[in-house]
């Protein structure tokens, strides 16, 4: 089971005021020269990865191909968490409480390079940033401004306070391949009435998130 190392994904954000409601859609394509890894390329077509937030909630899901679908949902008035997933081993789910201790990393293990160079993704004007980490890989980043959006620091999707915005298009690398995130789409309001629903679906087995974690998920 591919696990998806969400502390390599540098997304960050500010603390200047912008709204608080909204929705990220980002488009994940797979790169690898690896022969043996076609199979799993093809199995993560169409991969996606969507955030929504509201002043008191937040979700966001990981749809990886034919392979999975992760949702995590929280309140963040009655800290309390879900996430859902759906796999080839099954469909679970586990319930947790809402970690309020949510702070921006410095990632001293990190360099950036701020670029001034500029280019339009998803409407938004962004900047580029080159990331070195401790092993000297590189990684270009490219970030919007614009999306100076508090609440989005509660993902733990990488919280790089050295790069003044939020991640639009970045690459990490897993086993053997190369996952580029793309933003698709930004909104400021949400376009999907389910995104908080916290209903569990019939016949989902329930896990702890400790077990779940174990899986990949």
């Amino acid at each position: 089971m591919i696990r998806i190392a969400l502390f390599s994904i540098f997304i960050a954000y500010c603390t200047s005021a912008s709204s608080q409601t909204g929705s990220l859609r980002y488009a994940i394509s797979i790169e690898t020269s690896d022969p043996e890894m076609q199979m799993v390329k093809a199995m993560l077509m169409n991969s996606q990865m969507e955030i929504y937030f509201s002043p008191t909630h937040t979700a966001i899901t990981m749809r990886l191909g034919m392979m999975s679908m992760t949702k995590t949902i929280s309140d963040l008035k009655s800290k309390k968490s879900l996430t859902i997933v759906e796999s080839p081993m099954g469909n679970f789910f586990a319930r947790s409480i809402v970690d309020d201790r949510v702070e921006m990393d410095p990632a001293t293990d990190m360099h950036v390079n701020l670029i001034d160079e500029t280019k339009v993704i998803a409407g938004l004007e962004c900047k580029k940033a080159l990331v070195f980490d401790s092993e000297g890989n590189e990684y270009t980043i490219w970030y919007a401004p614009k999306l100076n959006i508090p609440i989005l620091k509660r993902f733990d999707i990488g919280k790089n306070a050295k790069i003044p915005g939020a991640m639009v298009e970045f690459e990490m690398a897993q086993q053997g391949f190369v996952m580029r995130f793309t933003l698709m789409s930004y909104s400021d309001k949400l376009d999907n009435p389910d995104a908080f629903d916290m209903t569990v679906p019939q016949g989902y087995t329930e896990m702890s998130p400790e077990l779940l974690q174990s899986f990949g998920f």
